[in-house]
């Protein structure tokens, strides 16, 4: 247990050197008056220092061991040792980019989510906790706390986005777990809706078919700008 709550911690520390730089606390209800469950009470804007500055798309694809096309299944958010969130997403993969054998289905683990106060005050050591339960203790224990460690929020259920992946085992330990490398640098998102089956090939194929004719035209939007599928692939390669 003990390496584990270091590995997370080393984890989080390489990525964000700054802690919390701005908190928007809606806490303008009456004293003692419980918020409903489920209603965010607070969001903590996080700013990270990038483990590495990368320059360019080139630069990120080099390092990334897995490129993939792919829409988000479902999600869910947790908070790890002292109150930090992440979220594991699970998408379902429409093509691979970069790599030469990827599941049909991966998570895909990102900073930033929500999660119930009462997860978010126990996530701390218990001196710690007892500090933070008294100072939430004005809400119901099912509202939200939320995390944003980039100006973006993460994507919805059904987005269609282009990662720039390496493998991770701080979380699981399943051969098809990921994060996106540079953190929200290697996030590439559509606004239009990818709810499709899934459809993985090999890095070399670039099958095309009117229901996804419309994915691989439209903007997919992140760090260094807007790009079409097309473009950022040549990039890629």
């Amino acid at each position: 247990m003990k390496k584990y709550i270091l590995a997370l911690l080393c984890a989080f520390f390489t990525v964000c050197s700054v802690g919390f730089v701005s908190r928007m606390n809606q806490k303008d209800v009456a004293p003692n008056r419980e918020v409903m469950e489920n209603t965010v009470v607070e969001i903590q804007n996080i700013q990270c220092a990038l483990e590495t500055p990368y320059g360019n798309i080139e630069e990120i694809a080099d390092s990334s061991e897995t490129i993939i096309w792919g829409s988000i299944k479902n999600r869910e958010s947790f908070a790890t040792l002292n109150g930090i969130i992440w979220t594991k997403e699970t998408v379902n993969v429409l093509e691979i980019l970069k790599g030469s054998y990827v599941d049909n289905e991966i998570y895909v683990y990102k900073m930033g989510g929500e999660v119930t106060v009462d997860e978010y005050v126990n996530s701390y050591s218990s001196d710690i906790a007892d500090i933070k339960r008294a100072e939430y203790s004005q809400y119901n224990k099912d509202s939200m706390v939320k995390q944003l460690f980039s100006e973006k929020e993460l994507s919805d259920i059904g987005t269609c986005e282009i990662l720039f992946l390496r493998q991770i085992s701080k979380f699981d330990q399943e051969d098809n777990a990921y994060e996106p490398i540079g953190d929200y640098m290697g996030i590439y998102t559509s606004d239009l809706s990818c709810e499709l089956e899934n459809n993985a090939t090999s890095s070399n194929a670039n099958p095309r078919s009117s229901a996804i004719g419309e994915l691989y035209e439209t903007s997919y939007n992140g760090y260094f700008g807007s790009f079409t599928y097309d473009a950022l692939q040549s990039l890629i390669k």
